[in-house]
């Protein structure tokens, strides 16, 4: 099973933070060997964007304890 991860970004900079947020969680699954279905940006609304990830159910707990995101969700490809 995946699992997306979310870190929520507000504000006129919301934007390039996740886009910047993001490269970073690259660089984490990286360096801990995790492996990354998707990483990415998306855009919600005006001053509300988000950093995301896709990961292994594996890897959750890894991630919830070091980089805290403000959701997990049950990932389903479309």
């Amino acid at each position: 099973m995946k699992y997306k991860l979310v870190w929520e970004m507000h504000g006129p900079d919301a934007h390039p933070t996740a886009e910047h947020h993001a490269v970073h969680l690259e660089e984490f699954a990286k360096k801990f060997k995790i492996e990354l279905h998707q990483v990415g940006v998306e855009k919600i609304a005006d001053n509300f964007s988000a950093a995301i990830m896709v990961i292994n159910e594996s890897d959750v707990e890894t991630i919830q304890k070091s980089l805290r995101p403000h959701h997990v969700i049950e990932y389903t490809e479309e």
